[in-house]
């Protein structure tokens, strides 16, 4: 059965996933510890939220970490990066910057994201 989902679907379920990628880190501890006093402070309020465990983000999430590598870093780079998804997280790179680093305009950019994403979600089963 095939789903028909919107961009603007698309966009909220990445969004939602880049905050489950963000958040999953806090259901086991780190397998590289900075520091042996660092792995024994635990944060008082994870500052990322807690992301609901929906299967379709772990699905999508295993689909994302097989992709290609173009896609993997539109999807990676766009989500979890960029200044207009991370909601004021240091170390955010502007998409123009994003796009200049791979030789494209800012408008290539989107359009090969929104084909990252509909190539990507086609693949995920649940």
């Amino acid at each position: 059965m095939v789903l028909t989902v919107t961009d603007s679907e698309l966009h909220s379920l990445y969004t939602d996933w880049s905050a489950w990628v963000r958040s999953k880190r806090y259901y086991s501890p780190s397998p590289n510890p900075q520091s042996v006093i660092g792995s024994l402070v635990t944060p008082k309020s994870p500052p990322d939220g807690d992301a609901p465990l929906d299967p379709r983000l772990a699905a999508l999430h295993l689909v994302i970490c097989g992709a290609t590598d173009e896609e993997h870093a539109l999807i990676s780079g766009y989500y979890l990066n960029t200044k207009k998804t991370a909601r004021y997280r240091r170390g955010t790179v502007p998409v123009k910057k994003m796009a200049a680093l791979m030789g494209i305009s800012r408008k290539t950019f989107y359009e090969r994201l929104r084909t990252a994403r509909r190539s990507l979600w086609s693949r995920v089963t649940i």
